[in-house]
C-alpha cells in the first residue's frame, strides 16, 4: 500500500488551504521566497510550479489543475498607460496590475474553494468532504461535486450542522451573554430561509447552533472581494470573477506575482 505523505510536513514546508497548525507554522516560518537568483531558469519555474500547485491546488490531481489553467497569454496592460496633456511620463514609477496573479483564477470558481474562503471550512479538503456528503446547495439545488465551477451570481448554501465552528454544546453564561452582544439575530426572513434549509438537508429541527472559534482561525478569518457572505443564512454568492488593482491582487495568495509568472512560463510550455 502506497503511503501518501503528509500534507502539512514541516520538513518539505509547502504551504496548503488549511487552518492546520503546521500549516500556520510554515507560513508563520516563510518570512521571504527562497533566493532563485543562482539557480537555472528551469530550476526557477520548477520550484514556482511546486509552491504554486500545492496551495491553488493542493485538493486536485495533475489534469484537472491543467485543465482549468488557461493556456492565453496574461494580458499586459504596461503599453495602455498614456500620460495626460501636460503631464510627465511616469510609466517608470507608475505601479502596474499585478496580471501573473490571475494564471490560476478559474481554480476560484471552484465550489470547494469558494467554501473554504467564505469560512466554511476549515479547510479546502473538509470543503470537498463537505460537498461530497451532500451538505451544500447551489441555486437551492444539492450539488455532490466538488469540482463545480460557479458563475456569476451563482448562491451556495451549506447546512449548519455541517459547519465546524457551529455546535450545540452548551456554553457558559459568560459566553452567552458576549454571542449575544456581537452576534445579531437573523431578520424573519433569514430565518425562515435557515428552516428551509434544515428541511432539505434533513435536519429534524431547528436547534439551538452556538459559534465556536476554532484553534489558530484568526489569520484566515477574511472574505475576498468577489465573495458576498452571509453568516446567518450560512450561503453565499460568487459575485464575478477576481480582479487586479495596480499594486493589489483580489486572489489570497502567500507568493509574490513574480512567482505565479514563473509558474505560467512552466504551464505554457508544457500545454
Amino acid at each position: 500500500m502506497k503511503v501518501r505523505p503528509n500534507r502539512f510536513s514541516v520538513t518539505r514546508g509547502l504551504l496548503r488551504m488549511s487552518w492546520n497548525k503546521k500549516n500556520l507554522y510554515n507560513l508563520a516560518s516563510r518570512n521571504f521566497y527562497p533566493d532563485l537568483a543562482r539557480r537555472t531558469l528551469f530550476q526557477q519555474m520548477w520550484q514556482a510550479k511546486k509552491e504554486i500547485r500545492a496551495y491553488h491546488g493542493g485538493n486536485i490531481t495533475e489534469r484537472q489543475f491543467v485543465s482549468t489553467w488557461q493556456s492565453e497569454p496574461l494580458p499586459v496592460y504596461g503599453d495602455t498607460f498614456k500620460p495626460a496633456q501636460g503631464e510627465e511620463n511616469t510609466r517608470g514609477r507608475r505601479k502596474l496590475p499585478p496580471m501573473q496573479a490571475l494564471t490560476f483564477a478559474p481554480l476560484e470558481r471552484r465550489l470547494d474553494v469558494a467554501l473554504f474562503r467564505s469560512t466554511f471550512a476549515p479547510s479546502v479538503y473538509a470543503a470537498r468532504q463537505m460537498v461530497s456528503h451532500g451538505k451544500v446547495m447551489v441555486n437551492g439545488k444539492k450539488c455532490k461535486q466538488p469540482s463545480y465551477l460557479l458563475k456569476d451570481g451563482d448562491m451556495y448554501t451549506v447546512a449548519p450542522t455541517a459547519i465546524a465552528m457551529l455546535s450545540t454544546r452548551s456554553a457558559t453564561p459568560a459566553s452567552e451573554e458576549a454571542d449575544s452582544e456581537a452576534k445579531a439575530e437573523p431578520t424573519p426572513d433569514e430565518a425562515l430561509l435557515i428552516e428551509k434549509v434544515g428541511k432539505k438537508m434533513g435536519q429534524s429541527g431547528p436547534a439551538p447552533l452556538k459559534f465556536t472559534p476554532r484553534p489558530f482561525q484568526a489569520p484566515w478569518m477574511f472574505i475576498p472581494e468577489y465573495l458576498e457572505v452571509n453568516f446567518n443564512t450560512c450561503s453565499g454568492v460568487f459575485v464575478r470573477s477576481p480582479m487586479v488593482k495596480p499594486g493589489k491582487c483580489e486572489i489570497p495568495s502567500p507568493f509574490p506575482p513574480e512567482v505565479h509568472g514563473l509558474a505560467h512560463e512552466y504551464y505554457s510550455k508544457r500545454v
